[in-house]
């Protein structure tokens, strides 16, 4: 997401950029994602360099299972060059169980951290450990969730247990989460997120109460076949707006998109292009 990402905690959740597909499409293999500052010139688009833009890096590759699991995310540097992998394994229920990340230092691969994460029979992860390069736990995560109530409770811990974050509180609405509370070490809470949907019960947005103001929302709306069409972002109340950006894509003949174009306003800013490998048909 945008600055919030660095205060707010996510139940993990591995992002494939995969959208429903019709039965008879082929199973993605791969797919390749560049992204480039853009123009429009004479009704083309004119790519610039290489630049971020929120979840999309300048070049990133996504591996994925036959089943449609993310196995390994390869990001690369303006120059080509591999920075960083990061390898995913599952479980038979199809659960995240370990992510190794490697950064590559004089082309040389060289382990970052991993993470292990464990389930309980209701396939919740109620505990997740991350390790260093040396193999030694840096910090953990205990979670506990009342079923009845529908709200998850998770605890983030340095290894000597002095707290990073006290407790961030998710409220659910059957598997998609409603509100978070976060609070700080000294158990004072410091801001609410709430989410909200659409009539189709697709995430709509959320905005973000800090004290008696609301700090940030973001508002999320969708063309018929369900992508994302536009998405307007307020950074607070007194502001007002701050930004409205709008997306338009191009499709193959499988109905995956292998371009998005973000507009802010009607100015074109940048250009997001895929390249998608299939796995062969059986």
């Amino acid at each position: 997401m945008r600055s919030l990402s660095a205060f707010i905690l996510f139940p993990l959740v591995v992002l494939p950029f995969i959208t429903d597909r019709p039965d008879s499409s082929p199973q993605i293999k791969s797919i390749y994602t560049i992204c480039y500052k853009a123009s429009m010139k004479d009704s083309n688009v004119v790519k610039g360099e290489r630049e971020w833009y929120n979840s999309y890096r300048y070049d990133t590759q996504y591996l994925f299972d036959k089943k449609g699991n993310t196995l390994q995310i390869i990001d690369y540097d303006d120059n080509g060059q591999i920075e960083s992998k990061t390898n995913f394994s599952y479980s038979t229920e199809m659960n995240v169980t370990r992510m190794e990340l490697y950064k590559y230092v004089v082309n040389k691969e060289v382990l970052d951290r991993t993470v292990k994460y464990y389930y309980d029979r209701y396939n919740f992860c109620y505990r997740d450990t991350s390790f260093n390069s040396k193999g030694k736990p840096t910090i953990y995560t205990k979670s506990a969730k009342d079923y009845n109530q529908n709200i998850e409770a998770r605890k983030v811990f340095r290894i000597n247990n002095e707290p990073i974050y006290s407790e961030i509180i998710y409220y659910y609405d059957d598997s998609t989460i409603q509100k978070t509370e976060q609070f700080n070490s000294n158990n004072q809470l410091e801001h609410t997120v709430n989410y909200f949907k659409d009539s189709l019960g697709r995430n709509a947005g959320y905005y973000v109460i800090s004290g008696e103001d609301t700090s940030q929302y973001i508002q999320t709306s969708y063309n018929e076949e369900g992508y994302e069409i536009r998405e307007i972002t307020w950074s607070s109340q007194s502001e007002g707006q701050v930004t409205d950006y709008r997306f338009e894509y191009k499709f193959n003949v499988y109905g995956d998109w292998i371009q998005k174009l973000i507009y802010l306003g009607d100015e074109l800013q940048y250009a997001v292009e895929r390249y998608i490998e299939y796995y062969e048909e059986e």
